[in-house]
């Protein structure tokens, strides 16, 4: 914030906390725990400047899931979505089919 000369980053921390010019992609404050906004710098009073939202540990993430968790999950679904899609030794000739509509 006393960086005159910081405004790439400047840039970059006002288009993730306000979802920038893709607004329904969510804020950082939608889906990053408080220890994002607070490890290893202390950036809550520049978020507030921002965005007039005050992050504490009970408000964040606002929609109550953590990145953390999501990307587990995510991780979860493509070991099991390729672990079933790359065996070849499966009778299933169309291993793609479970997954696609």
């Amino acid at each position: 914030m006393a960086n005159s000369r910081a405004i790439l980053d400047l840039q970059t921390v006002r288009t993730l906390v306000t979802g920038g010019s893709l607004p329904d992609n969510g804020r950082s404050m939608d889906y990053c725990g408080f220890e994002t906004f607070t490890n290893p710098i202390d950036i809550r009073a520049l978020v507030a400047s921002l965005t007039a939202f005050n992050v504490t540990p009970d408000n964040v993430p606002t929609t109550g899931l953590d990145s953390n968790d999501v990307k587990d999950e995510v991780v979860e679904l493509a070991v099991i979505f390729f672990g079933h899609a790359l065996d070849r030794d499966s009778d299933d000739y169309g291993p793609f089919t479970d997954f696609l509509p």
